[in-house]
Order: C-alpha cells, then sequence, then structure tokens
C-alpha cells in the first residue's frame, strides 16, 4: 500500500484573479446595457413625435399661421435674412395649398402652380391674393432687387391674411 498517497491541498495561488473577474464582468454587462439603452431611446423619440403629430391634428391654416409666427419669433425681417424669408414663406404656402387642396405644387414653378389654382373651386379673392403673393416672393428671390424690410413686412401681412 506504499503507492497509494494521500490527497493533496488545493495548490494555492499567489495572487487572486476572482475579484478582477468579476468586476470585469459587472464593467461589460454595464457597458451593454447602458449602450443598449442609449440606442433603445434614440429610436423612441421619432415614434413619440408621430404620436404627438397624431393626437394635434392641426388644420392647414393653423399649421401655415404657426409657421407664418414662427418666423415672426425668429425675426428674419429685422435681421434682414431676405432669401431666408421669402424661401420659407413660399414654403409655407405651397403647405398649405397641398394640405388644403391636394395640388402638387412641391416642385412647381409659379406659373405652373397658378395654372392649376385656376382649375380648383377657389373665390375669386383669395386665387387673386395668391398669385399676388407668388408673384411677390419671385420677384423678391430673383429679381436682384434689394428687398427692405418694409417689402418683407407687407408681402408677410398679404400672406398672413390668406390663412385668416
Amino acid at each position: 500500500m506504499k503507492d497509494i498517497n494521500d490527497i493533496k491541498p488545493p495548490i494555492e495561488l499567489f495572487f487572486n484573479y476572482l475579484p478582477y473577474i468579476i468586476g470585469s464582468l459587472i464593467l461589460l454587462s454595464l457597458i451593454i446595457i447602458f449602450t443598449y439603452l442609449s440606442f433603445k431611446k434614440n429610436k423612441e423619440k421619432p415614434l413619440i413625435k408621430k404620436i404627438e403629430g397624431f393626437s394635434k391634428k392641426l388644420s392647414a391654416k393653423d399649421l401655415a399661421i404657426n409657421e407664418l409666427e414662427k418666423i415672426k419669433r425668429e425675426k428674419l425681417i429685422e435681421l434682414n435674412r431676405t432669401e431666408l424669408f421669402y424661401n420659407r414663406i413660399t414654403e409655407i404656402l405651397k403647405n398649405y395649398l397641398i394640405s388644403e387642396y391636394t395640388l402638387n405644387t412641391q416642385t412647381k414653378t409659379t406659373k405652373e402652380i397658378l395654372t392649376h389654382i385656376e382649375g380648383v373651386n377657389l373665390n375669386n379673392e383669395l386665387k387673386f391674393n395668391l398669385e399676388k403673393c407668388l408673384k411677390n416672393y419671385d420677384y423678391a428671390k430673383y429679381s436682384g432687387y434689394k428687398v427692405n424690410d418694409r417689402d418683407m413686412n407687407e408681402s408677410f401681412d398679404l400672406t398672413y391674411r390668406i390663412f385668416k
């Protein structure tokens, strides 16, 4: 019975790696959770905006008036941002025509828009004001004429009267 030896005790390591292994696993888990939550948070934002948009269904006139008020708050007239002002106000008018009368005006010229407006059942005053607005916008944007604050205010007021 000399060849049977006693069981040896476990070898004692000089350095205990277990706390470092557990700490690394916890840190890795936190990084994974943080990354997942940040991606999830970024993906949820558009959904929330869409839900808010459905709950606050505004008419085309209300949307246009809100956008005009936004232009007023941004003080584009006072800052003499002529090009931006006329581009935004044209976009507001085109979006209104798309929403209210289902006219495809987004990529149309003023002449094409006015042709489409003739086919829509609108009162003559509204047709006249739309024509006047669009022609004034084109003149201000493309003629090279230096538009002053008074002209911009008149354009703004005329556009605002269309939606009131």
